[in-house]
């Protein structure tokens, strides 16, 4: 089962157990489609790649030059849905 939470300006990924905190800033925080990716994984594994980041300690921090791209048509995303 997968969960995300957004609350301020954080995004809280979390599946079996792994988690993943996403600290997104300004209008990124609003734009990211929390609902949108709960719908798809009621169906099926979401693969978002997050680029335009920073790694801190325990969490990816991003702002304006952040995008995100979900369950994108990418040859190494196709393979692992064929698995």
């Amino acid at each position: 089962m997968c969960f995300v939470h957004k609350f301020n300006n954080n995004i809280s990924f979390a599946n079996s157990g792994d988690s993943l905190q996403v600290s997104l800033i300004g209008q990124r925080a609003m734009e990211f489609p929390e609902q949108m990716v709960l719908k798809i994984a009621k169906q099926s594994p979401v693969i978002v790649i997050f680029v335009g980041m920073l790694m801190k300690t325990g969490f990816l921090s991003g702002s304006a030059a952040c995008r995100w791209y979900i369950n994108e048509e990418i040859e190494d995303i196709q393979r692992f849905y064929e698995r």
